[in-house]
């Protein structure tokens, strides 16, 4: 066996709580912490107090709310959804991108008709919060090989209820 320590006191020594209770023992220390307990609970009520005073005109509140409810009533048209074809994507692909675009309306027309709701997902998402940000149309990245969407389990079942209509009006199978 290899010893460690050579006795039991050596190792109470440097035992966590006794580190701890030796750097609490120096009286720089213990001031310091109470200065910084004091300034904390200075800093605090301060805080509290000076902005529960602060009062917002009743006009400034209402046209924010206002312009809240314009930017989040923006809707997506057709017209503003298309954009030209970036450079470095065949004119097939780009295409096929297109008619994803379509179908994926499609579904998400679908769902909304029974408030199903549906959200992105992964690297799509991640993609649309960095770049989509100047209209309230979706921008897909043209280079990535899926677009990923989440809906509830009981709107799953649902989506399957209209694949033979998918089929017939995109051509497209349904996997």
């Amino acid at each position: 066996t290899v010893q460690l320590y050579s006795s039991n006191k050596d190792f109470t020594i440097w035992f966590p709580g006794n580190v701890f209770r030796f750097f609490l023992s120096s009286k720089k220390i213990k001031r310091c912490l109470v200065l910084l307990i004091v300034w904390g609970i200075f800093a605090s009520f301060y805080l509290q107090t000076n902005t529960r005073d602060i009062q917002q005109p009743e006009i400034y509140n209402e046209l924010l709310l206002k312009s809240k409810a314009k930017r989040l009533t923006k809707k997506c048209t057709q017209e503003a959804s298309v954009w030209s074809q970036p450079n470095g994507i065949t004119s097939h692909k780009y295409q096929n991108i297109l008619q994803a675009e379509e179908i994926l309306r499609f579904i998400i027309a679908k769902l909304d008709k029974i408030n199903a709701p549906v959200t992105l997902m992964y690297g799509t998402a991640l993609h649309e919060f960095r770049n989509g940000t100047d209209i309230p149309c979706l921008r897909p990245n043209y280079r990535d090989k899926d677009f990923d969407i989440s809906v509830f389990p009981v709107h799953y079942e649902y989506i399957h209820t209209f694949q033979n209509e998918i089929m017939e009006k995109f051509g497209w199978k349904y996997l």
